[in-house]
Formats: structure tokens, C-alpha cells, sequence
């Protein structure tokens, strides 16, 4: 006999504060991160590449795309970098350029974009417009005899007034997700390995033993102590019935931890057990904090002689 696992929901339910505290942390994570980083400005200029003809045909258009393409391989050119690095000066060096440059084609256009990043926009513009203009000279110089093409400047850099990176809100929105992501499986896997004992079925799944009775805990309200009477009644009954062929006649209560109500359920067992006509004893057995004189008769000086005597 086994008891059958939680569902879903009761498992979200249970692990609650551990997936809202999962998440709250890598949402707060994400966003003290997101404010430390360096601002980042993004920018490009556009050159337009086209072959030398009187009259702009279909065939002319593809070759240019073709070239436009073939361009964008040969201006991440070490050479042209260099050279870029020298016409902004400043001790700009060509290592430099290279990282803070990159080149696309245009797809289905004659098109060519060089992008450039910065910690400011004006040098990410600086940078794009100086790459664009060098490798509009080198091209002129080196590969329009070749490939019939003219290279001009479409469009300078635009001077950005927002940071590309970092973006705080698309960081928080995605850490929300994978926190929220986290903070279940979390759940899942505390529950996988937690080892308490939840439930009734619980205890006699695990312990092969039958549940003789669930007491509540004994409140003030009228509702609460005649619940707490007739949970011990039933109790009294099934030990009664829990042997059939000897007659109980004697019963521990303990538990694992202090302050889980042995006394009061010692106590009142008794009490319950002598209302039907038996004789009881009940022993105080905890020598170091006794309470069980304290809950049948109130505050008073020891009995003596004490079980340590007997």
C-alpha cells in the first residue's frame, strides 16, 4: 500500500514561498546587474552599392546585391580597420575598431551596414562614419576596376539618444521567467525529497499501522473543546477494540519533539478511559520537565514519593 503523490497544484501550493522567494531573487538579481553594467550606444552607417550602368536592370540589381554581399566579407578587412583607427586618431588603435565594428549585407537590397558600439553615441557615430568613409576610398582604390561597381555614403550614422545595452526591463522580463521556471523545479525537487509525514494516509502507508484517531488542538471555543473530547473518545474506543483477544492494559505516549502535546493527551486519555468505568494511573515519566501534576490538578508542591522513588 502506497499513498499517491500530490498533484501538481498541492505541490504549488505547499512550496508557495519557495517559488515567489526563488523568483523575487533572480528578479532583484537581474536588476541590481542590469544597473551596474556599462551603457552601451549603437549606431550605423549605410553605403549603397551599384554597378556602373546607364540603365538599372533586374540582372544589374542582382549583380549588385552579389556584390553588396561580397563587400561585406572583405571590409571586416584587418587592413581597413587599420586604416580606420589612423583617420580617427586619438590613439584609437585597430583592435579596438575591429571590436567595436560589424557589417551586414542588407538582404534582397544593395545595401551595406557598418554598425558601431561605444560607451558614448558620439563615438559609436565617430567610428561608423570613419570606417564607412575609408572603406568607401578603399574600394574606389582597390576594387571598382574589378567589379564595375561605385560605392557611395547612404545614409551618415545617426547620433543615438538611448543605450542599446543594457536593457533593464528585457533582462528583469526574462529573469522573471527562468526564476519563475526555477522556483518549480525548486518545488518539485524539495518535495521529491522531503520526508515528513503530511498525512494520516501518510502515517499508515509508511508505518503499515492503522491511524487510531486525529486530535485537534484543543482551542477555547466550545466548537474547539467538544471536537478535542470526541477525538479522544474515539481513541478511547478503537484502543479499546485494538485488541480483541487481551485486554490493553497499559499505553506510552511519546513523540518525537518537545511541546507535541504528550501530557495533554496523556492526560486527558485518562480522564476519558476512567469516565467509562476503569481504573487508571497515569505516570509522569519525564523527570527533567514534569507537567502531567500541573495538568490534572494545577500548580502545586510535588507528590511525594515521585517515580524516581519507585
Amino acid at each position: 500500500m502506497s499513498a499517491a503523490p500530490p498533484s501538481p497544484l498541492t505541490v504549488l501550493a505547499r512550496r508557495k514561498w519557495l517559488i515567489l522567494g526563488t523568483l523575487a531573487a533572480v528578479v532583484i538579481s537581474a536588476a541590481i546587474v542590469s544597473k551596474t553594467l556599462d551603457k552601451v550606444y549603437s549606431t550605423s552607417s549605410t553605403l549603397l552599392i551599384a554597378l556602373q550602368s546607364d540603365n538599372q536592370s533586374f540582372d544589374t540589381v542582382q549583380a549588385s546585391q552579389a556584390i553588396a554581399r561580397s563587400y561585406a566579407d572583405v571590409i571586416s578587412s584587418p587592413d581597413i580597420a587599420g586604416r580606420a583607427a589612423a583617420r580617427i586618431g586619438d590613439g584609437t588603435t585597430e583592435d579596438e575598431v575591429t571590436e567595436a565594428t560589424s557589417f551586414e549585407a542588407v538582404p534582397e537590397t544593395q545595401l551595406l551596414k557598418v554598425n558601431a558600439e561605444a560607451p558614448s553615441p558620439e563615438r559609436a557615430k565617430e567610428i561608423a562614419d570613419a570606417y564607412a568613409d575609408v572603406f568607401i576610398e578603399y574600394a574606389e582604390e582597390n576594387l571598382a576596376d574589378t567589379t564595375q561597381a561605385s560605392i557611395t555614403l547612404a545614409a551618415a550614422a545617426p547620433r543615438v539618444s538611448a543605450a542599446s545595452r543594457p536593457r533593464p526591463t528585457l533582462y528583469v522580463a526574462v529573469a522573471a521567467i527562468l526564476g519563475l521556471v526555477l522556483g518549480v523545479a525548486l518545488a518539485f525537487l524539495r518535495e521529491r525529497l522531503d520526508r515528513r509525514l503530511r498525512t494520516t494516509e501518510d502515517v499508515e502507508s509508511h508505518f503499515d499501522v492503522p491511524v487510531l484517531a486525529r486530535v485537534p488542538r484543543r482551542g477555547r471555543s466550545e466548537h474547539s473543546v467538544a471536537a478535542f473530547a470526541e477525538s479522544l473518545r474515539l481513541l478511547r474506543t478503537n484502543l479499546q477494540f485494538s485488541r480483541v483477544d487481551t485486554q490493553l492494559r497499559s499505553i506510552a505516549v511519546t513523540s518525537g519533539l518537545e511541546g507535541e502535546g504528550k501530557t495533554t493527551i496523556a492526560a486527558n486519555l485518562g480522564i476519558t478511559i476512567a469516565e467509562v468505568g476503569r481504573e487508571v494511573t497515569v505516570v509522569e515519566a519525564d523527570l527533567r520537565r514534569p507537567a502531567l501534576q500541573r495538568e490534572l490538578m494545577g500548580p502545586g508542591e510535588p507528590l511525594a514519593p515521585g517515580f524516581s522513588n519507585y
